[in-house]
């Protein structure tokens, strides 16, 4: 599952066209059912950012906007010190509205190039990589990338984001941020006001374009499961809970973190890992036997012709639970910034029912039902099985779990365990929580925006569909694929 083609160079993002001989791979550091991490390098800093395929460009801390000893900021990027970083000619802010909260963020430009497999192999910590000895291209960089500096977050981002050591930003891999417009256009949207341009004499690339440039127009994610899957450790997050602010602002003081990750931090342990591929050094092993094309026009949403629970054990009838059938027609994102799957309350409780008794003990986990969902013209579905749909977490991260909003039809049970069970104790739960697709995201359905009809059923496949599944996300053929 982790064998891929390793390049032997770290690869630069430039506005030359891509042909098919470009590609590379990194590996995914797996943090659990809470999040994932891949190293960009950002200016001359290298930084540990979530591989996020429902959203778009490059959202960071920014160690130039932090106030003095945030542990938030230690290890983030910091504009302040790097020689490539531009502002554009006229200051642009904005909210960013993401699943668990939001950001508010000043766009800015600096070279970003993705960290390589045996770059990082030859050394024993990230600092070392802030000047890698071999690139692609040398000298000045052809063309910036959009950076969305963070300077102030609300509560539900702060208990997410921590200390700052899990991640220091969040990569949008999103599927088209819309049509092509030139960077001053993009900027004029955003600002809606005249006269606001990009870089004066730079080549930069426009807000929303970013994803394209990083990684081609195709990359792929998979992940390991089952018992080679890392349980969701994070007292620090856990412990943030209970003394995080409802909001914090982020102000400019001469704060210039030291340190870094080590190789150990960075790559995880063991079997522990996943992959991220991207352009030619996809593996030509993969399958893909399960293809379907994206009906999203922004996102990558694919069709669902049914969502079944299936007990292949039970006599006469397996199906447990259905939805999602010929006349109520679905979709959903497939996304790997999305810890769990996220469906419409009546169904996350639909599911639970249907799963019958999970023991919190993980002493029945293997004979627990399939979850499987037919996707757009395939002849086969998706089998989701319980090793991959039950997350394990400890005891003293039951606040995480609840602030993510996925304690539905478990509320007595989790009350008790938190009252009685040891800390350190290991619990099996499920991976489901309420959707929080928006509206706006249901628009973006083709079929919606055309007819005006009502799309009775809107979901989220997050982390557990990369543990059963090689996803391929392909944006020039619009398509995502899957292998297993």
């Amino acid at each position: 599952m982790l064998l891929g083609t390793l390049l032997t160079t770290v690869l630069v993002a430039t506005t030359a066209a891509f042909d098919g001989s470009f590609g590379g791979s990194q590996v995914i550091q797996d943090n659990g059912d809470s999040f994932l991490t891949v190293l960009v390098k950002v200016g001359e800093k290298v930084i540990k950012v979530i591989p996020d395929s429902g959203s778009f460009d490059l959202y960071l801390i920014d160690q130039g906007s932090c106030s003095k000893g945030l542990g938030l900021c230690r290890l983030a990027y910091n504009s302040k010190e790097s020689d490539t970083h531009k502002c554009p000619d006229g200051d642009v802010i904005k909210d960013v509205v993401f699943g668990s909260g939001t950001a508010r963020c000043r766009l800015g430009f600096d070279k970003a190039e993705l960290v390589n497999n045996d770059e990082i192999s030859l050394k024993n910590d990230v600092k070392e990589l802030e000047h890698p000895a071999s690139l692609v291209r040398k000298g000045p960089p052809k063309v910036l990338f959009p950076l969305w500096q963070i300077f102030a977050l609300d509560e539900g981002l702060l208990r997410i984001w921590g200390d700052g050591k899990g991640f220091q930003g969040i990569l949008g891999m999103g599927y088209k941020a819309g049509e092509d417009v030139s960077p001053d256009e993009a900027l004029k949207q955003l600002n809606a006001t005249e006269g606001v341009s990009a870089v004066t004499g730079i080549s930069t690339l426009a807000p929303g374009e970013g994803a394209s440039e990083l990684f081609t127009d195709k990359f792929a994610i998979c992940l390991p499961r089952g018992s080679r899957a890392k349980k969701l450790v994070l007292p620090e997050m856990a412990s943030r809970l209970r003394s995080t602010p409802k909001a914090l602002s982020l102000s400019v003081s001469d704060h210039t973190g030291t340190g870094g990750p080590k190789f150990e931090d960075t790559l995880g342990n063991g079997d522990d890992k996943g992959m991220l591929w991207w352009g030619a050094s996809i593996p030509r092993s993969r399958k893909f036997a399960i293809n379907t094309p994206v009906i999203g026009v922004r996102h990558w949403t694919i069709g669902v012709k049914s969502v079944q629970v299936v007990d292949s054990s039970r006599k006469g009838n397996p199906v447990l639970t259905s939805f999602c059938d010929g006349k109520s027609p679905c979709a959903a994102l497939v996304d790997s910034g999305t810890s769990l799957f996220a469906l419409p309350v009546p169904r996350v409780k639909e599911i639970f029912r249907s799963l019958g008794d999970l023991k919190l003990d993980c002493s029945n986990v293997q004979d627990l039902p399939d979850i499987q969902i037919a996707v757009g013209d395939s002849e086969h579905p998706l089998v989701i099985t319980p090793e991959s749909y039950v997350m394990k977490v400890q005891a003293h991260d039951l606040p995480l779990y609840e602030a993510l909003g996925q304690s539905l039809m478990m509320a007595g049970d989790l009350q008790q365990v938190k009252r009685t069970a040891n800390p350190n104790v290991t619990l099996c739960l499920p991976a489901f929580m309420a959707s929080p697709v928006s509206k706006g995201t249901v628009k973006d359905i083709p079929s919606y925006v055309q007819t005006g009809d009502h799309l009775t059923e809107m979901m989220i496949l997050g982390i557990p569909i990369f543990r059963e599944y090689t996803v391929m996300f392909d944006r020039q053929s619009s398509v995502i694929a899957f292998d297993r």
